[in-house]
């Protein structure tokens, strides 16, 4: 399976569900993500808070897709973790994980079928 052949609807169904699971945690943020072959970079709109405390601050992420069974050549787990940015006035900038958005995708001849199967906060696993 290769990311990049993904339709357009099959690509907003990964993006809606990551603003929703977003806007759940209390973050409203329209999210990019450029799709790769085995992977995706994400990056959100600039957040403002209110104070403004930090010059800004973002969600960043990225994902990898991996085969769910080698038996089985059409079942895939993609893994999205996410990662709250933040940029101080003053210089510098820190971060703290936000958890892991597992997929699983099933390839059929006509269209790719998506299932959320959960968000994983706090445990962050490397997805690079």
């Amino acid at each position: 399976m290769d990311l990049t052949k993904l339709k357009k609807d099959e690509k907003q169904v990964i993006k809606k569900v990551i603003e929703h699971l977003l806007m759940r945690l209390g973050i409203h943020t329209e999210i990019l993500i450029e799709f790769g072959e085995k992977k995706l970079v994400l990056v959100s709109t600039p957040i403002q808070t209110t104070p403004t405390i930090y010059k800004e601050v973002k969600i960043t992420g990225g994902g990898s897709l991996e085969s769910f069974d080698e038996n089985r050549l059409d079942i895939f787990t993609l893994k999205v973790h996410l990662d709250y940015r933040f940029k101080r006035f003053g210089g510098g900038s820190n971060g703290v994980d936000l958890g892991v958005i597992e997929f699983r995708l099933f390839e059929n001849e006509n269209y790719v079928r998506i299932d959320q199967l959960g968000l994983t906060i706090g445990a962050y696993e490397n997805c690079d």
